[in-house]
């Protein structure tokens, strides 16, 4: 509902975002602040994902020194278990908040 309302997720405006990346390239293990929504449009994204994890929504904020709202990842030890998901061209993956 909140999207729908205010065009925000957990607090947080959403907007559009198009990354060209190269093959291989990993982002650090992080917690989605807000709701994501991912279009594959070539090639295939490849997502490792923490099982069972979930970060509450209100731990995925903290106030920098500017006095605004950044989202902080989670502390997850290296023994975790982790699935691998292919998303392919013309494919969509939806990420929830505190995933």
């Amino acid at each position: 509902n909140e999207v729908l309302t205010s065009n925000k997720s957990n607090g947080r405006r959403l907007k559009l975002q198009i990354m060209v990346l190269p093959p291989g390239l990993k982002f650090s293990i992080h917690a989605h602040p807000n709701i994501e929504f991912e279009l594959t449009l070539y090639g295939t994204l490849r997502e490792f994902r923490f099982l069972t994890f979930r970060m509450p929504a209100s731990d995925l904020r903290q106030i920098d020194d500017n006095d605004e709202t950044s989202p902080i990842g989670p502390d997850i030890a290296a023994t975790c278990f982790f699935e691998e998901q292919q998303v392919p061209a013309g494919e969509t993956l939806i990420n929830e908040i505190g995933s």
